[in-house]
């Protein structure tokens, strides 16, 4: 038969999981209504910054976290500039589009 001591540990492990797993619902809900990205600065290309990447698989670039300047998280996969500070994620010659041949 169980000790006393022996089911308050086992009840406690119980809260702990269950307060474990609440705590991902509540961040896998807060990440649907404000995700957060990591941005390749060469490509552009952009990840959920949850992933487990940190370098773009395309070109070996280290993403991006955030705005290098003044940190403020990247929130669209499509952003080229940051919403706060306005600074480009990428030399400029890069985003142009060439015309011509």
């Amino acid at each position: 038969m169980a000790t006393l001591s022996e089911i308050t540990n086992a009840v406690d492990a119980m809260k702990t999981t269950r307060t474990a797993n609440a705590a991902n619902v509540a961040n896998a809900a807060n990440w649907k209504a404000n995700p957060v990205y990591r941005l390749c600065p060469r490509c552009f290309r952009a990840v959920p910054a949850h992933s487990s990447e940190y370098y773009c698989c395309n070109d070996g670039e280290k993403l991006l976290e955030g705005c290098p300047r003044c940190h403020t998280p990247i929130h669209s996969p499509f952003a080229r500039f940051c919403t706060l500070c306005g600074l480009a994620f990428a030399p400029l010659e890069r985003m142009r589009v060439k015309k011509g041949g």
